[in-house]
């Protein structure tokens, strides 16, 4: 099985043929103290959930405020999302309680000034347990930001990027998009 097939397994939690949906996220503890505007702090549970693409594809992008990388990638994946917004759902899987400085509350305000800089339109989730959770969870091989994903709604990952995106990378990324909503 390729490398991509055993990550959508692991990601991928789907349930079978005629159970209920998987409901979305829900912040860890009261709102005032888990979720600023696009920004939520979440368990490996809650994150699994998000990871399910509901009727639209899903580009998961993995990143955290102090990668200068990750950050550098944002005004490409900002400008995907002003133009396919509407085909194609958009989440943020934040890394920067790995690197825990201040309260969770503190760096949930530090994903959202970056956020608001940038223009993030889109739920970004921030991871609140250990890496090596995630990274087993997820079925993650890399445990380096930033990393992005293509899941299609059926599960299948159609496309990955390890690494910084870069306009190249984008117009790969459009290309495979093109051809799986017949655009």
């Amino acid at each position: 099985m390729s490398r991509l097939g055993r990550l959508a397994r692991r990601l991928l939690h789907r349930p079978r043929h005629g159970s209920a949906p998987i409901p979305t996220p829900t912040p860890l503890g009261p709102a005032r103290e888990g979720a600023l505007d696009n920004a939520t702090l979440v368990d490996l549970s809650a994150l699994q959930r998000a990871l399910v693409p509901r009727d639209l594809p899903l580009l998961v992008n993995h990143w955290a405020t102090w990668c200068e990388g990750c950050v550098s990638e944002l005004p490409l994946i900002v400008d995907l999302h002003g133009r396919w917004s509407g085909q194609l759902d958009f989440l943020g899987i934040s890394w920067d309680r790995f690197m825990p400085e201040g309260t969770p509350l503190s760096t949930l305000r530090q994903v959202q000034v970056l956020c608001t800089r940038y223009g993030v339109g889109w739920q970004n989730l921030v991871y609140t347990g250990e890496p090596s959770e995630l990274f087993e969870g997820l079925g993650l091989e890399s445990r380096t930001i930033p990393q992005t994903f293509l899941l299609l709604p059926d599960g299948d990952v159609a496309w990955a990027h390890d690494g910084v995106v870069e306009a190249g990378d984008m117009e790969g990324l459009e290309k495979v998009l093109v051809r799986h909503l017949s655009v």
